[in-house]
């Protein structure tokens, strides 16, 4: 996985800073929604635990024009916070019954359309949420979270 440091990834102004999830929150999360981060996904929550990066533009496809996911917000892990959005206890509740089993809302794009790690896959893939699921409306946007850190780019490059 590329440095986060790279990426520009920072927390929100808006919020103060946030501990790293314990290991006790990790596992506690994982056993309420029966399935297990991938240890990728747990450093970068371990490293920024609620962020957006400078870089936001992803490109999808062979073609620079096909410009594809980005990430506005990254979600943060806090079990003190359960009910806060942007919070995956909260966004995992919320969004439960539209995505089903092994899939965690992680992020969103800043226009409403969710990115979502599928824990059910080996390993775990990003997808993103375009309109609703029962649309079909999820589509592979990297096979790893690693990789999905990998894609962004400079806007306009």
């Amino acid at each position: 996985m590329r440095n986060l440091d790279e990426v520009g990834i920072r927390q929100r102004p808006s919020v103060a800073s946030r501990a790293a999830p314990t290991d006790l929150e990790i596992a506690d999360f994982e056993r309420a929604f029966s399935l297990q981060l991938p240890a990728d996904y747990v450093s970068f929550l371990r490293y920024c635990n609620g962020a957006h990066p400078r870089l936001e533009f992803c490109l999808l496809g062979a073609s620079d024009s096909n410009w594809g996911v980005c990430a506005g917000i990254f979600y943060f892990l806090n079990s003190s916070e359960k009910g806060q959005t942007e919070n995956l206890w909260y966004e995992s509740e919320l969004h439960k019954a539209l995505l089903g089993d092994g899939l965690v809302p992680i992020a969103d794009d800043g226009c409403g359309n969710l990115i979502v790690l599928d824990c059910g896959e080996s390993p775990p893939s990003v997808k993103t949420l375009i309109g609703d699921a029962a649309s079909n409306g999820l589509t592979q946007v990297a096979p790893t979270f690693a990789d999905f850190v990998d894609m962004p780019i400079e806007p306009g490059l």
